[in-house]
């Protein structure tokens, strides 16, 4: 939230990409997918697999994030890039467990949808102000986008710790939403 550096080019992929669009891409595909999975499975008849979706736009992203360093002249190393893509598919699939545990628990796709869509939001906004008051600093740890931003990736590389809160955020809101698609019985 603010505070970018764009005189340099990992400045301006830290303002942009890694702050802004490159977040908001992998929760919207995450978030949607899985809720459209889910809560959406009378109406459609799909599960989808989204981590595998989160981890092909990785992909996708890693190298795209490539030839525009590449086209701007350099600077910015490709396991840094690789890291950004990384911290951004774990911070999606993440996202998306949210719209998972409330999708597979009501069926109901807008809220799925529109619960996991303001978790992120708050959780942006937490992390951006959280740390400019003391007294409510300590609410960021509670922002999935804090374990994806807080390292910087592109500065210092992959942070295998906030990777593995992610992946345990994912994982616990995953649980809940097999006991969630089990209680609705929709396999029977």
């Amino acid at each position: 939230m603010g505070g970018a550096d764009y005189g340099t080019l990992i400045g301006w992929y830290r303002g942009e990409i890694a702050s802004v669009y490159g977040p908001l891409v992998f929760g919207a595909m995450t978030i949607t997918g899985v809720a459209g999975a889910t809560a959406g499975e009378e109406e459609d008849r799909i599960l989808a697999l989204v981590i595998v979706g989160a981890l092909i736009l990785a992909l996708a992203t890693w190298v795209g994030l490539i030839a525009g360093v590449a086209a701007a002249g350099g600077g910015i190393g490709l396991g840094n890039l690789g890291a950004l893509s990384l911290h951004l598919a774990f911070y999606g699939v993440a996202s998306g467990a949210v719209a998972l545990a409330l999708g597979a628990g009501t069926g109901r796709r807008a809220l799925a949808t529109g619960g996991a869509a303001a978790f992120a939001i708050v959780g942006y906004l937490v992390n951006g102000f959280a740390p400019l008051v003391d007294s409510i600093a300590w609410l960021k740890y509670f922002s999935p986008f804090y374990y994806h931003s807080a390292n910087d990736p592109l500065a210092n590389g992959v942070d295998v710790g906030d990777l593995v809160v992610l992946g345990l955020f994912a994982a616990a809101l995953t649980a809940v939403g097999i006991v969630g698609i089990r209680r609705r019985d929709l396999f029977a």
